[in-house]
């Protein structure tokens, strides 16, 4: 009963804590429902989430994690000839558990949300005001490209926010055997982390002169593991050099491109003003903001430059450090720290703006009826696909090769006999996303559906209008 009274007692004299914790509580299991939802809408896709589901499934059952990838020459090869990101069989264990690919849905919602609690108690080192720090939790999880990244299907930028959050924290705290750690995870979520791991180093050069030495070897080993991750270990397993480069762009025309403005101006601009443009005004971790920046901006992707996908979480982790070291600074001050609390009332006030009214932020789906709804639309898909038989070499397309995931599957190809599928499945319903059909379009699936037919190889099978299992003739 007292311990009760004395949890109540904290609970009354601590009610910013209380409403920063229950936020963080509250959004995380939104982006758990809304994931899991457009999961069960068949909204998730085997390229990318197929391909991480299956390596990690396999290393999980202890064999190599070898999947099928559009872009390596035989089709399937071990996930490293991609990238070399060994971090993600951090999440292995999880199939021990659950063969659910649904999992890592769950798993990186809930590491975002920890991400968050790290950041609160980072805060609460630095910061005296609550009131403050609540603002600076609610942008950071507020972030329109944070909310992309969860619910764009299982990314290695989005789950490597947690250790990219206590890097940075433990590298303030000057637990150096943490930062380091978390340094190798980050760099082995992806090789071109490895920009970042630089950038590290450059803020804790800037920060304090005391971090020099670590500053260096921090930049120093993130180069020298890009240097082996791009240089030999990719090509050993691919067979040739790296893909993902610039080459055969000439640097005028990469110049003409980063010229055109208009999508990265927005970025630059919504992105700073979620955060009361406070990541402005800190040198340290602008070097370090701005490579994340510049990374994307200079790819020939226009995917990469806005706020959708997953590209802007580990911007959301720096943009919230630096905001934290600004407001220490205005918390300092003699002359400015009137405006703390009216300015944390901004922020807030923004991050609610361009969520709600410019950006539409894809978590408010989450207290949307319709959304729900919409899952009953695809129980039709469901239920073809517990009749079709998962033996053989299935060819299917995006949206449907994920729940193949744990089988032999490849998606769709115009030169299909030349793959010798057992099985082909298509559902050719009208008015669906063209990311269901790649690498194909609708179009080039109906005229794929036509010549199977008129083959001959394969047995029709069809369930509804525009449900189609073909089936190999031997």
């Amino acid at each position: 009963m007292i311990q009760v009274r004395r949890i109540t007692s904290y609970f009354k004299s601590n009610k910013l804590h209380f409403l920063t914790l229950l936020f963080i509580f509250l959004y995380t299991f939104a982006a758990i429902v809304v994931s899991l939802f457009r999961y069960f809408q068949f909204e998730s896709y085997y390229f990318d989430f197929g391909i991480f589901d299956r390596a990690i499934w396999l290393v999980s059952q202890f064999k190599p994690p070898i999947v099928y990838h559009p872009n390596f020459d035989n089709g399937t090869n071990i996930i490293f000839a991609d990238h070399f990101n060994p971090s993600i069989f951090l999440f292995s264990p999880l199939y021990w558990i659950t063969e659910r690919r649904e999992v890592l849905l769950v798993a990186q919602a809930i590491i975002v949300g920890i991400s968050a609690l790290v950041g609160y108690f980072l805060a609460k080192d630095f910061l005296k005001n609550n009131f403050v720090i609540f603002s600076l939790i609610f942008s950071y999880l507020g972030f329109v490209g944070m909310q992309n990244a969860l619910i764009t299907d299982f990314h290695e930028a989005t789950v490597a926010t947690l250790p990219l959050m206590i890097a940075i924290y433990a590298a303030v705290k000057k637990r150096w055997k943490i930062f380091y750690i978390c340094l190798f995870i980050i760099l082995g979520f992806k090789e071109s982390f490895a920009g970042l791991g630089v950038f590290l180093g450059l803020f804790l050069i800037i920060k304090e002169r005391g971090n020099l030495k670590h500053g260096l070897a921090t930049i120093i080993i993130s180069l020298i593991w890009a240097a082996i991750a791009i240089k030999i270990i990719i090509p050993f397993f691919l067979g040739h050099p790296y893909f993902y480069t610039q080459s055969g762009i000439s640097l005028q025309e990469l110049i003409d491109d980063f010229l055109n403005l208009e999508i990265r101006a927005k970025t630059l601009f919504y992105s700073f003003l979620n955060f009361g443009f406070l990541p402005l005004f800190n040198l340290s971790f602008l070097p370090t903001i701005a490579e994340n920046f510049l990374e994307r901006f200079l790819s020939n992707s226009p995917s990469r430059w806005g706020l959708t996908l997953h590209y802007s979480a580990p911007l959301s982790v720096l943009m919230f450090a630096s905001s934290v070291l600004v407001m220490q600074k205005i918390e300092q001050s003699k002359k400015f720290r009137n405006v703390l609390v009216p300015y944390s009332l901004f922020i807030i006030a923004m991050v609610i703006f361009l969520h709600q009214f410019v950006l539409k932020g894809p978590l408010g789906l989450f207290h949307n009826p319709v959304f729900y709804t919409q899952t009953k639309n695809t129980d039709y898909i469901r239920v073809f696909l517990n009749k079709v038989p998962k033996d053989g070499l299935i060819m299917t397309q995006n949206d449907l090769s994920l729940r193949f995931s744990h089988e032999n599957v490849i998606l769709l190809d115009k030169n299909y006999l030349s793959k010798n599928p057992d099985l082909i499945i298509l559902n050719l319903t009208p008015g669906q996303s063209p990311n269901n059909f790649f690498p194909l379009s609708y179009e080039h699936a109906l005229e794929l559906k036509n010549r199977i037919i008129n083959n001959g190889d394969y047995r029709l099978q069809k369930f509804g209008e525009e449900l189609y299992l073909f089936t190999k003739i031997e």
